[in-house]
């Protein structure tokens, strides 16, 4: 099973509280922001600069955009903090995966403008024991949920003048078979993706970073507590 720490990241220059990401080789950092904004940023303070990111998904109505980033074989630490910021409305979500392969990306999917119940699209991961992340944007303060055997790891509310919201989902599939990921919320349209990551060897383990804005602090995984701040 995975193993996870939880907590919180709300809008940028603010920074999230510190969590181990030792043995991570893989982090993926869902963003979401205002889309008439400047594009999104994120940092961190090991000072990871090769970050890459996925194509940015849309939400016309709702004025909503979601970059999610990812980095290979980081620099990690047992108190590594991370933020997001750019755009005026930023907010983020984030994950720790380990045993990822050197080479791991597999495929990946969006769309933009999709009302709910939203999927990004179907995709089949090559090989078994893959990493399968799914991510949501959207501008309302409204919780959301995700089908399709994925697992909501992690959910950023949204708050007036603060920060737009963002989740982030996975999936580790044993044996490959089509993913198709639905994510359901009250809102009007927002932009959707995932994308699928190959392991090295077994299944990858994870440590997470999310939760609830502004309350200093708790998010309780299966491995014990992790800090946000406020």
């Amino acid at each position: 099973m995975p193993i996870y720490l939880a907590g919180t990241t709300r809008k940028g220059p603010g920074t999230t509280g510190p969590i181990s990401t030792v043995g991570a080789s893989l982090l993926v950092f869902a963003t979401s922001g205002w889309n008439g904004g400047a594009a999104l940023t994120v940092a961190d303070s090991l000072n990871n600069l090769n970050w890459l990111s996925f194509t940015t998904r849309l939400g016309t109505i709702g004025a909503s955009m979601l970059t999610v980033f990812y980095h290979l074989n980081p620099i990690v630490g047992p108190t590594h903090q991370f933020s997001v910021g750019g755009n005026p409305a930023a907010g983020g979500c984030i994950a720790a995966f380990g045993e990822i392969a050197p080479a791991p990306l597999d495929q990946t999917t969006g769309l933009d403008n999709v009302a709910s119940p939203a999927h990004p699209g179907a995709l089949t991961p090559s090989l078994p024991n893959s990493l399968i992340v799914t991510a949501r944007g959207g501008g309302s303060n409204l919780a959301s949920s995700v089908d399709g055997g994925f697992t909501k790891a992690l959910e950023l509310p949204g708050e007036g003048g603060v920060n737009y919201d963002v989740a982030l989902g996975f999936l580790i599939q044993t044996t490959p078979t089509i993913a198709y990921p639905g994510w359901t919320v009250n809102w009007v349209d927002y932009g959707v993706m995932q994308a699928i990551f190959k392991a090295a060897l077994g299944q990858p383990t994870m440590r997470r970073w999310g939760g609830v804005p502004g309350l200093g602090g708790q998010g309780i995984g299966n491995q014990g507590a992790g800090r946000g701040w406020g």
